[in-house]
């Protein structure tokens, strides 16, 4: 019984030592357009809301707003602003063709955590087209989820901790 206490007292411990605040991230409440929707012009501005304030730092550009169309045609932006929860930017009046665009995000919450994601709507899409998000490709980081994150360095701590245990049980 002796040697199960302190893999149980590491257990305990890892269990409430864990951030949770770290898994609540802001996430996307709204947008306009909204995900999906088929507009018949281009909005003069696009908004994202989401479900906490985001960091403004004077000077500095950290929240970012694009919007491209599914050729890679980019419709330019101007005066993105950040008030409390949501990030908006003008949209330039020019010609924009019909078809598939992406508002895409990349934002900095008030609890020092990067989000970035993606947007899809259409543009006048003539009737008849079948228009899907998976006609843009869509980048990732490469970086591994919190989550697993998490979870590969608890399983590794453990492995550690009853390797080291083993070790000096034997000596």
């Amino acid at each position: 019984m002796r040697k199960s206490t302190p893999l149980a007292f590491f257990l305990f411990v890892t269990l409430f030592i864990t951030p949770t605040a770290a898994f609540a991230h802001a996430s996307v409440l709204s947008s306009n357009p909204s995900e999906g929707q088929v507009i018949a012009e281009m909005p003069k501005e696009i908004s994202v809301t989401f479900s906490d304030d985001l960091l403004v730092v004077a000077d500095k550009e950290i929240n970012t707003l694009k919007l491209n169309h599914s050729d890679g045609t980019s419709v330019p932006l101007q005066n993105a602003t950040v008030t409390g929860n949501v990030l908006t930017a003008a949209v330039i009046a020019g010609e924009n063709q019909p078809g598939l665009y992406q508002i895409t995000y990349r934002v900095i919450s008030t609890d020092g955590h990067e989000v970035s994601d993606v947007i899809t709507f259409s543009l006048n899409t003539p009737q008849g087209v079948v228009v899907t998000p998976e006609a843009i490709e869509v980048g990732t980081s490469g970086a591994i989820p919190l989550p697993i994150a998490l979870a590969l360095a608890i399983v590794i701590a453990i492995a550690g901790f009853v390797l080291f245990e083993r070790r000096r049980s034997s000596k």
